[in-house]
C-alpha cells in the first residue's frame, strides 16, 4: 500500500474502499485493529495527499443487488463521500515569491449543503491592534460537544461551525494511572478532560481567521469539580486568543418532563362542513408563480425561553429505580449475594446539582399523540465569560442562551437531513456525532483494547 499511495499525483483525490465482512466489524477484532493501524499509519505518512479510506460494509454489496431497500443506504455511502472530499483553494497573492515559502492552496470542507447564510450580509469593523481579518463572520458561534464513553476509557469530542460548513471528531483514551508523563505534574482526571477537549477546539478554530464564540457542551451533567477545572482552563489560556466569548453548557437529553392532558373530552357530534377558499386558484395567485415551501410534519419543535430556577436535572439510576443491577448476574452463593447487594445500595443523600445561571428546553413533539414520545433536550448554561483583549460588544446571557438554543435546532435539523444517524433528533449536529460514537463504543465496550487514539 506505500508503494502505491507514493506513486499517486497528490493533487488528486483518491479513495481506497475496504469493503468489512460483518465478523470483523467489531472493535475487539484483530483484523480490523491492523487495518486501523496500516490505514492511520498511511495517513500521517502521506498527510499532504488527497488519500481517503472508506470502510463499506459486506452486506451492503450484496444487498444492492437483491434488495431495493438498501439503495438509501448506498445513497448515505456516496453523500459521505462527497462530505469528506476537501475542495482546493487558493490564496491570491500579487506575485509568486519563492517556491518554499507561504504556502498558496490549503484544502477546506465544503459538504452537499449547510445551514443558509443570512440574505444581507453585515460587516463589522473594530478599532484594534489585532482584530480578526473576516469581518462578515464575527461572532459566530462555534459548537464544541464532549462526553466520557459509559465505560469510562474514552473522551469523545465533535465541533462544527455555526452553519456546520466544516466538523472534526476526536476520541482520546483517559488518562491511566501510572503512564502520565514523568516531567508533567500529575493532574486530575476533570483537568486532563477538559485539557483534551480545549486542545481540539483551539486548533479547529485556528483553521479561520474568525473571532468566534466558541461554546463547550457536555452531553450530560456536569459536575463541580469539571466545572472549576473550565473556569481555570478559561481563565489562564483565553487571553493570548481572538475569542469573543467562552460558554459552557450542560445539556442533558435523558430528562424529560412529563405532561399531563386536561382537556375534556368532547362528544363526537358532526358538524356541518364548511367552505374554505381554494387560495391557489384565486384570481391574484394565478398571475403569481407560488413557490413551493417543505415543511417537516413529523414533528413540532418548540423552544422555552430562559429560566434560571430550576437546577439541573439527574436522570434516575438503576439504584434510584431499586435495580441495583444492570444485568443478570449468575448463580452465586448466599454470602457474596448479600455482599453484592450491600455495594451496591444507594447512598443518602444524593448529591446536589448544580444551579446553572440559566435554562432552556428544547420539547420535540410528534405528530402521533402520545405523551410517552415526546423528547426533550435540557441546555443549562453554567459559566461565561469575555477575555480581557474580546473587542466584541457585551451580551445579555438570555439573548445569548435564546441564540444558542435556535442553533442547536438548526443543526438538529442539518444533523437530521445530513447524516441521519439513529440518536435523539433534538440532538444537534456536534452533539449527535458524539452520541453516534458513544453507542458505537458502547457496542463493544468488553471486548475493546486499543492503545492508540484516534
Amino acid at each position: 500500500m506505500a508503494s502505491l499511495i507514493a506513486s499517486l499525483p497528490a493533487s488528486q483525490s483518491t479513495i481506497f474502499f475496504i469493503v468489512t465482512p460483518m465478523p470483523i466489524m467489531t472493535l475487539a477484532s484483530p483484523t480490523l485493529k491492523q487495518i486501523f493501524t496500516a490505514v492511520t499509519k498511511a495517513s500521517r505518512t502521506y498527510s499532504e495527499a488527497q488519500i481517503h479510506f472508506q470502510f463499506v460494509p459486506e452486506q451492503l454489496l450484496h444487498g444492492t443487488f437483491t434488495d431495493p431497500a438498501f439503495d438509501y443506504s448506498t445513497s448515505d455511502v456516496c453523500c459521505s463521500i462527497y462530505n469528506r472530499l476537501l475542495v482546493p483553494v487558493d490564496r491570491i497573492m500579487s506575485r509568486f515569491l519563492s517556491e518554499h515559502g507561504v504556502r498558496v492552496r490549503k484544502y477546506f470542507q465544503e459538504p452537499a449543503f449547510t445551514l443558509a447564510r443570512p440574505i444581507h450580509s453585515k460587516a463589522t469593523f473594530v478599532r484594534a491592534a489585532h482584530a480578526s481579518l473576516d469581518v462578515l463572520d464575527r461572532d459566530t458561534f462555534l459548537h464544541v460537544g464532549y462526553q466520557v464513553s459509559q465505560c469510562g476509557k474514552w473522551i469523545l469530542a465533535a465541533c462544527t461551525d455555526q452553519r456546520g460548513e466544516a466538523h472534526d471528531l476526536g476520541v482520546w483514551l483517559v488518562q491511566t494511572p501510572g503512564e502520565s508523563n514523568p516531567d508533567s505534574e500529575d493532574v486530575s482526571d476533570e483537568v486532563f478532560l477538559v485539557q483534551k477537549v480545549w486542545e481540539f477546539a483551539i486548533q479547529f478554530a485556528r483553521k479561520a481567521n474568525v473571532e468566534w464564540r466558541i461554546v463547550f457542551s457536555k452531553l450530560g451533567a456536569i459536575e463541580e469539580n469539571e466545572l472549576e477545572s473550565w473556569i481555570n482552563c478559561i481563565d489562564s489560556n483565553s487571553r493570548a486568543l481572538r475569542v469573543s466569548s467562552f460558554t459552557v453548557l450542560s445539556v442533558e437529553p435523558d430528562a424529560p418532563w412529563t405532561f399531563i392532558s386536561t382537556r375534556r373530552k368532547i362528544s363526537a357530534t358532526k358538524s356541518p362542513p364548511i367552505k374554505v377558499q381554494n387560495l391557489s386558484r384565486s384570481s391574484s395567485s394565478a398571475k403569481l408563480q407560488p413557490r413551493n415551501i417543505f415543511t417537516d410534519i413529523t414533528m413540532t419543535v418548540f423552544a422555552t425561553s430562559p429560566y434560571d430556577s430550576i437546577p439541573q436535572s439527574y436522570p434516575p439510576s438503576f439504584a434510584d429505580l431499586g435495580i441495583f443491577l444492570s444485568h443478570v448476574p449468575e448463580h452465586v452463593g448466599a454470602s457474596d449475594t448479600s455482599g453484592s447487594e450491600k455495594s451496591h445500595t444507594p447512598s443518602l443523600p444524593h448529591p446536589l446539582p448544580l444551579l446553572p445561571r440559566s435554562s432552556t428546553t428544547l420539547i420535540c413533539i410528534p405528530t402521533a399523540p402520545s405523551p410517552t414520545s415526546i423528547s426533550m433536550l435540557h441546555l443549562h448554561l453554567l459559566h461565561n465569560v469575555r477575555p480581557l483583549g474580546s473587542t466584541s460588544s457585551a451580551q445579555d446571557i438570555s439573548c445569548l442562551h435564546t441564540a444558542i438554543t435556535h442553533n442547536f435546532h438548526e443543526l438538529a435539523v442539518l444533523a437530521r437531513a445530513r447524516w441521519r444517524l439513529h440518536v435523539n433528533p433534538a440532538l444537534p449536529l456536534h452533539l449527535a456525532a458524539v452520541d453516534a460514537i458513544r453507542i458505537a463504543l458502547g457496542r463493544d465496550q468488553y471486548g475493546i483494547d486499543i492503545s492508540d487514539s484516534a
